[in-house]
């Protein structure tokens, strides 16, 4: 269990640190006076809440809602992890690798245009998925050793 702790930890630093780096190309940065991931996140909501650069609606507009919904998730990491002994920790993987599907599609068609704070950001939801599976297997373990 302890690498998962670890391996959780590593990912929500990413998660975190990548709110402070630069998402996207041409993008502002905190010397700028704009936290760089707020602005991505007013960007892929602009659909809902009009922002200064607007998605329009449609397909793009749904995925980049949906992509920065899935924040939700690792904000509610610590509340799920505090239930995860009652109850069973792999329910949150599978919307974990679903994010993560989500959230790819910001790399089509211009990868390019990406800087770190995307990648950054993008692979704390591959991390979380590994930490957890490997947290999940070791409360199995835990239970099946007490049983």
């Amino acid at each position: 269990m302890k690498a998962a702790t670890r391996i959780v930890s590593l990912a929500l630093a990413a998660y975190t640190a990548a709110w402070f780096v630069r998402v996207v190309k041409g993008g502002s940065t905190l010397t700028d006076g704009i936290l760089p991931g707020w602005e991505a996140l007013r960007v892929a909501l602009s659909p809902l809440w009009p922002y200064k650069w607007n998605i329009d609606g449609g397909l793009l507009g749904l995925l980049s809602v949906a992509s920065a919904l899935t924040n939700l998730i690792v904000l509610a990491l610590p509340f799920w992890l505090h239930l995860a002994r009652r109850h069973r920790p792999a329910v949150v993987i599978g919307p974990l690798w679903l994010a993560t599907a989500i959230n790819a599609f910001w790399m089509y068609p211009t990868p390019q245009d990406l800087r770190w704070g995307f990648y950054m950001w993008f692979g704390s939801f591959i991390i979380l998925a590994v930490g957890l599976a490997r947290y999940a297997k070791g409360l199995r373990l835990a239970h099946s050793s007490a049983a």
